[in-house]
């Protein structure tokens, strides 16, 4: 099996309804889950990411790295960033994403990933507070965040510095960077797409333009941007 470590134990196999805060008693709007049109189903594969089983051929296809939004938290699959990337590039994507992924679980997977020589990776980095400051066997038990006494411009420097191991070890692959809508606290937007356009790296940047069932993640609007985004920026050849 190729990258046989990289599974998330707690989700292999599972059908749910409901997951994480998609759900009527911890939704942001009441009224807006309840009239929300779509049904929604969390199927995950053997190896605990949302989305069908990976396929035994993985060279021509195109890695998406993230967290719940990235896993497409309060929308059908077919609502996902990375399932339309997919049908809009005619490339195979495959869908590696945790609820509560912090910025250093999304380097780490990445880095594992770069060791197959993909073709293509887009990742999207999450809040910038999304750190980890405890080790734990599994990745779901590193999943805390919010350091105390940590300044903005640590969490932000945290996340470049991710950014930075990424693209030390990547080899041959294209890796487009991508970042969730609010990512940094209100007041720091320039000076964070400042710093990042300094960095001589592949970036889409997209605003969020409607909202899934919950009412926090984005839904098939923002994710059709997004898509169109990456196949526009001419980082993919299609």
């Amino acid at each position: 099996m190729i990258l046989p470590d990289l599974k998330l134990k707690f989700t292999a196999n599972k059908q749910l309804k409901s997951y994480g805060i998609d759900s009527y008693q911890h939704c942001s709007n009441k009224e807006h889950f309840l009239n929300y049109p779509y049904s929604i189903e969390y199927q995950f594969n053997s190896r605990g990411f949302r989305g069908p089983e990976w396929p035994s051929n993985l060279d021509e296809t195109c890695w998406c790295i993230g967290d719940s939004f990235t896993l497409g938290m309060g929308s059908p699959y077919n609502h996902t960033w990375a399932y339309i990337l997919q049908e809009t590039i005619k490339i195979k994507t495959i869908n590696v994403s945790m609820v509560g992924a912090s910025n250093d679980w999304m380097a780490r997977k990445t880095c594992e990933i770069l060791e197959i020589k993909p073709k293509y990776i887009v990742v999207q980095w999450s809040y910038v507070h999304r750190r980890e400051f405890s080790t734990g066997k599994y990745d779901e038990s590193r999943r805390i965040h919010n350091i105390p006494d940590n300044t903005t411009e640590q969490d932000i420097q945290n996340n470049i510095d991710c950014i930075n191991l990424v693209e030390s070890n990547n080899k041959n692959t294209t890796i487009i960077h991508t970042f969730i809508p609010k990512n940094v606290p209100e007041g720091h937007e320039l000076s964070f797409k400042e710093l990042i356009d300094k960095m001589n790296i592949n970036v889409v940047w997209f605003d969020q333009i409607d909202y899934a069932r919950d009412y926090l993640h984005y839904d098939i609007k923002t994710s059709t941007s997004l898509a169109e985004k990456i196949a526009q920026s001419k980082y993919i050849n299609i």
